[in-house]
């Protein structure tokens, strides 16, 4: 995924950018649900956080862990 190299590359902006591209075209992908929560948990940005943890607790309401970060992250 090209939003994780810009983001070892300390390019946070660009990697932001394809982050939210990546979950926008494949919104139902563990993989790149759970990295793009990494990297927003990893710079702070607790909006982004969110919407991710909201959108996967939708697909699947019984994660626990899901419930868990969200209920921490609010």
């Amino acid at each position: 995924m090209l939003a994780q190299a810009y983001d070892v590359a300390g390019l946070m902006t660009e990697a932001d950018t394809h982050y939210k591209n990546a979950l926008r075209l494949f919104p139902e992908d563990s993989v790149t649900s759970q990295t793009a929560l990494a990297f927003y948990t990893k710079i702070g940005m607790r909006t982004e956080m969110e919407n991710i943890l909201r959108s996967t607790l939708k697909q699947n309401p019984n994660l626990n862990w899901a419930k868990r970060r969200l209920a921490l992250s609010l």
